[in-house]
This record gives structure tokens, sequence and C-alpha cells, in this order.
């Protein structure tokens, strides 16, 4: 039971202070299409605006072709915020892409959300929404 990317279309008011550089193309790092078990691992990569780090970000989509608003997916991205406030919460929904292993949950937030580079990510998704035009040129 992962959840459907629309759940994230909304941008959280939490976000209002902070600046999120959109995502382009070129942030594709990679697109893996398995065609037999009708899945997708698009690999990221976004720089922060503020401090110049590089963040990887992996999102898995349940389809190997559009990307309509209840697809499900699964996500994952290195930066502290994902870390300490969204993967645990997202875990409990069967969200999270690769291993968790915190497993305390935030104080603050009891509604799960991602952080701002995966919704940066998820924003690029829904525009370009088809997997085919995803997958960079090999």
């Amino acid at each position: 039971m992962s959840l459907p990317i629309n759940y994230f279309a909304a941008k959280p008011a939490f976000f209002k202070d902070r600046k999120i550089v959109p995502m382009v193309k070129e942030n594709i790092v990679s697109c893996y299409i398995d065609e037999k078990n009708k899945w997708t691992l698009i690999e990221f990569v976004n720089k922060s605006s503020k401090s110049g780090k590089i963040y990887n970000l992996e999102i898995q989509l349940y389809t190997t072709d559009t990307i309509q608003s209840i697809t499900e997916i699964k996500v994952n991205c290195n930066c502290a915020s994902f870390l300490y406030q969204c993967k645990s919460l997202l875990y409990t929904r069967d969200a999270v892409y690769g291993p968790t292993e915190i497993t305390k949950l935030p104080k603050k937030y009891n509604k799960p959300y991602v952080c701002k580079h995966l919704y940066a990510a998820l924003v690029l998704l829904m525009r370009l929404n088809n997997v085919k035009l995803i997958k960079p040129s090999e």
C-alpha cells in the first residue's frame, strides 16, 4: 500500500518560507523500467540552492508508461529533512523506497509528506507524465 502521486501534489504550507529549486529533465540520472513487474525506478540528483549540497533522490513508480494521478509511488532522499521528518511517517504507509532504520515518529507532524527536493522531482514527473519521455537517451 504505497501512496498515489497526487497525494503529494499540493504544496505543503511549511514550504512557504523555503526556496524550492525547480527540477528539470537534466536532473534525472537514470530511469530503469521493469516491464515484467510493471514498475519504474527513477534516480535524480538535486543541488541545494543555499548550501550547494548534492542530494540523491529515488522514486519508484508503479507504472511503465503513463504517470497518472493515481500512480502509486515509493520515495527516498538522502537529505536530513527526509531522514528525520519524512521517512518514518512514509514508512507507516509503505511509501519509502529502500531500507528504513528510523522508527521514531516526529512529534510535530502526523501526516506523511516529502522533503522539498522530492516535491520538486514529483512536480517534474507529473509535468512530463510519461515514463518513455523521462528515460534519458542511451
